[in-house]
């Protein structure tokens, strides 16, 4: 998860337009540090299954979709 963090904080540092710029082999975009830390496909499962709601609120009696 610390690797995951780092990348993303580098990401705002570099700058690229697009995330999957990160792990290109064209050479206008290549940086083989992002793919040397993770793979492009784990990078992108964490961050779709990353959640960050508090979960002591109870709010299922008023949201059922609330998660």
């Amino acid at each position: 998860m610390l690797l995951f963090v780092a990348l993303t904080l580098s990401m705002e540092m570099v700058g690229f337009p697009e995330l999957r710029d990160y792990w290109s082999t064209e050479s206008i975009f290549k940086s083989e540090w992002f793919s040397s830390i993770m793979a492009r496909d784990r990078f992108f499962f964490l961050l779709r299954n990353l959640h960050l709601t508090p979960n002591n609120k109870d709010t299922s009696a008023i949201d059922k979709l609330y998660k």
